[in-house]
């Protein structure tokens, strides 16, 4: 009784929150926001598929369906290039930094994988007001990953704004996108800026211009950045409650 007493005092004193359960359900997870993807039961891996709203429900979880489907294909091969651009001016508000991200894999062929996910409906289906959200099992040989993750006493997650930890075998990545209209196309958006820090990382080929506009008002830089990905996914996704921004967290194998 004494020890118990001492981990929840140990506990709250320094605001962590143990480990999240991996049996919760699909709803739990989206009522915290915290989804949990890393999860390896036998040779499956899960994969996550969203869908706006449309007139049926099932037509939402084939939608769902479809956009695993396709981060099924980018498991396997991410070719692409991504553009960086960044520039600032004199004035206080007067920067900009964005990318654009020009995916060439196999993504336009991934129909064939739809028909080899498989989903509990029960516990793996999640429908809310704006769309639905489906757990989705892929059957590959696939070691499971040595990574135990955190929350605080808020529910956010210790990656979202820590870097200095590793995952061995893997290069991680935490993509952000602010609240859009349907959470498909955050969600999408924060994986394709995961993507684009990995493909950075990754890069076999960068091209770098600099644009200067008189009396040094404006600095641009583009950084042009190309190569490949294997075995990207995500592993962990979280929606802050306060605005509806995505956070994902994502690996990608080291060659």
């Amino acid at each position: 009784m004494k020890k118990l007493l001492l981990l929840c005092l140990i506990m709250v004193t320094f605001n962590i929150s143990p480990r999240p359960n991996s049996h919760r359900t699909l709803q739990q997870q989206y009522n915290t926001g915290h989804f949990v993807l890393n999860l390896t039961n036998n040779n499956f891996i899960t994969f996550i598929g969203a869908s706006s709203r449309l007139m049926n429900r099932a037509d939402e979880i084939i939608a769902a369906q479809n956009d695993a489907a396709r981060r099924v294909a980018q498991f396997y091969e991410i070719s692409g290039q991504v553009e960086h651009f960044h520039s600032h001016g004199s004035g206080l508000f007067d920067f900009d930094d964005n990318f654009f991200i020009n995916i060439d894999n196999n993504e336009a062929d991934y129909s064939h994988f739809v028909n080899l996910l498989t989903f509990n409906a029960e516990t793996n289906v999640f429908h809310f007001n704006r769309g639905t959200i489906v757990y989705f099992q892929y059957d590959t040989q696939h070691a499971p990953i040595n990574f135990a993750s955190s929350v605080n006493r808020s529910g956010r997650p210790f990656w979202v704004e820590r870097s200095n930890f590793t995952i061995e075998g893997y290069r991680i990545a935490v993509g952000f996108a602010r609240n859009r209209e349907w959470l498909r196309d955050t969600i999408t958006r924060a994986s394709e800026a995961a993507m684009a820090k990995l493909l950075m990382e990754v890069a076999t080929d960068i091209e770098t211009s600099v644009t200067e506009l008189s009396n040094n008002t404006l600095n641009s830089i583009t950084l042009r950045s190309f190569g490949t990905l294997h075995g990207f996914r995500i592993i962990e996704l979280w929606i802050d409650p306060a605005n509806g921004s995505v956070y994902v967290l994502a690996i990608a194998k080291i060659n």
